[in-house]
């Protein structure tokens, strides 16, 4: 993980570089504990619209989502 990029209430966004590619991300990390029921339930859906989404020119697109026990990141582009 690179620098941080910005941080709000729930989430902090740092760049990362995919090693094999050196292609450029942005990763939206969330911690859990921060969060509340509903919360959890808007980032749930949050994940749904990005990836319906898919490819678009003037929305951010989700490259990949994954979580452990702490932490939520969503991958995007």
């Amino acid at each position: 993980m690179g620098k941080a990029l910005g941080r709000g209430h729930f989430a902090e966004v740092r760049e990362c570089i995919h090693k094999a590619s050196q292609r450029q991300f942005a990763v939206k990390i969330i911690e859990k504990e921060t969060l509340g029921t509903s919360n959890m339930t808007d980032i749930a859906t949050e994940i749904d619209i990005l990836r319906q989404v898919g490819d678009h020119p003037h929305i951010v697109s989700l490259v990949d989502y994954f979580e452990d026990d702490h932490e939520m990141y969503l991958v995007m582009d």
